[in-house]
This record gives C-alpha cells, structure tokens and sequence, in this order.
C-alpha cells in the first residue's frame, strides 16, 4: 500500500494527491488529510480524515498505520516533519521508502520544524522552490526529481456540465472558485462585480466552493470537482493564487482574474507576480 500524508488548510495538498496516484496509475493507496470535503470525491477507504481539531494527534495516528499496514512506500506532501512537526516522533520502519512532494514553501516560516532532519528517496518538485529550502533538499535526498502534474481525471463533458447546471447559454458565464474561507470568496466575488461594472457587462456569477451554510450574492453556487472541468466552458475565471489553481489556469491565462491570498507557509504573492512577468 501507498501512504501518503497530505495535511494542510484546504483541497489543495488532497488534489495534488490524486493527480500523482492517477498519474501514475497506483490503486492501492490511502491519503491522510484534515480536509472533510475530500470525502466528496474520494473513496472513504482510500481517505484517513483527521480533522483539524485533532491535528495533534496526526503523529499517533500515522505511526500506528506504519507499524501495522503494509505500506511500501511513503508520500509526504510539501511540509517534509509534517504541518507543525508531528512527524519528528514518527519512527519510519526502514523498509518503507520515503517521498517528499514539493511545492515552494516560506521556507523562514517553516525550517523551525525541522528538529529531526529527514531522509527521501525521492524528492518531487513541481514548483520552483525558496533558496534554502532547495539547499534542504539536495542535502535531505538522494535523488530529486522535476515532473509535471497532469490535472484529475474525472471529467465530463461540456455539454453535459452546462446542461447538469442550467448555464446560460446568451449570457457570459463568469467562474468564482474557492474553499473553505468565506471572507476571501466574498472578496472574489466582489471583484468579478466591480470588473463587470467596469465594463458595462452583465455575466452570469457561478461560484464553486465547498463552503456549506453561507450565502453569497451569486447566480448559483455549486460544488463540482475537480473545479478544471468548468473551466472551458466559463468566459473567465476568478481565484486565488494556490499552486493546484495556478497550474490548472495557464492554458487559460487570458481569461483567469486572480488575487492573491496571505497564507503563513505559501507565497501566493511569488505565484502571482510570477504569472504576470509571463504574461508581459
């Protein structure tokens, strides 16, 4: 079995999961994340949740799968000792080899964590990484590898998407999507209003959020995933600056409106500017 620990705020580190597993076409495996949407769209016996309330006891956890599963080989998504270091106490028997999925990390933000300094087989990198935390890696590992992520494979087609949701068909359709923080939806949603003010036009607002309970001024409000089927079929997209977003919208970067969001550990702020610098 593959195990792979994909902890974090949202979809993110889970969607990043299932593009390698599909990818490289692995069935038997399990992710470990404190994300409750991804029981929408994965297997509950392919899913650990541990919710964030109890995040702390992700190290308890991880070790009893280690030490009583056949796993052979182990994923560890951007946070190398784990979101706040529980995976320093884990003991990894020596048979089970050990992968680093990377993505750019504030590595200052981050490198107080590492008590215990890890050992990869592997390190898979997606994205270009802070200075130290790239020395970290040619130090921590004995081979590293660049590879590119294919997007989730679950798709249907257009016309059946415009037609599952009733989407306008003389009207623009403007995509909102987001997870997880209502405030910076709100804020998103703001954004496409004031652009459409600007230019005079009257789109049809379709928001995608796994945000449950919460209303928003929108013509309809969905949770599809994986969110890169609608993005053909939308006149233009709104989102933040994560990783998954950003790597999905460059085939579409002249429709994709975007902002970036402060997080404690990834640089939305570097994605974004480095997606302007390619569009001048």
């Amino acid at each position: 079995m593959i195990l792979y620990y994909a902890p974090g705020g949202g979809l993110g580190h889970v969607s990043r999961a299932l593009k390698l597993m599909q990818q490289w076409q692995f069935d038997n495996f399990r992710i470990i994340t404190n994300s409750t949407a991804a029981s929408h769209f994965i297997d509950s016996q392919q899913l650990i949740i541990i919710p964030k309330k109890e995040q702390n006891q992700a190290g308890q956890v991880l070790q009893a799968l280690l030490s009583t599963e056949r796993v052979l080989s182990f994923y560890i998504d951007t946070f190398p000792c784990g979101l706040a270091g529980e995976l320093n106490n884990v003991t990894i028997p020596a048979n089970i080899e050990v992968h680093y999925v990377c993505r750019r990390v504030k590595w200052n933000e981050y490198e107080k964590y590492l008590t215990t300094p890890p050992h990869f087989h592997s390190t898979y990198i997606f994205e270009e990484p802070e200075a130290d935390q790239h020395s970290f890696i040619q130090k921590s590992s004995e081979q590293i590898k660049q590879i590119l992520l294919n997007p989730i494979n679950l798709s249907a087609s257009k016309k059946s998407l415009i037609e599952q949701y009733n989407l306008p068909k003389k009207q623009p359709v403007w995509l909102i999507t987001h997870s997880d923080n209502p405030t910076e939806l709100t804020t998103l949603i703001n954004y496409a209003k004031d652009i459409a003010q600007i230019e005079d036009c009257h789109p049809y607002l379709l928001v995608n959020t796994n945000i449950e309970n919460v209303e928003f001024d929108a013509d309809q409000l969905i949770f599809h995933y994986p969110s890169y089927d609608l993005f053909e079929i939308c006149d233009r997209i709104f989102s933040a600056c994560g990783f998954n977003l950003m790597h999905e919208t460059q085939e579409y970067s002249d429709k994709h409106f975007f902002i970036p969001f402060d997080r404690k550990y990834d640089d939305q702020f570097w994605r974004a500017n480095k997606r302007k610098a390619l569009k001048k």
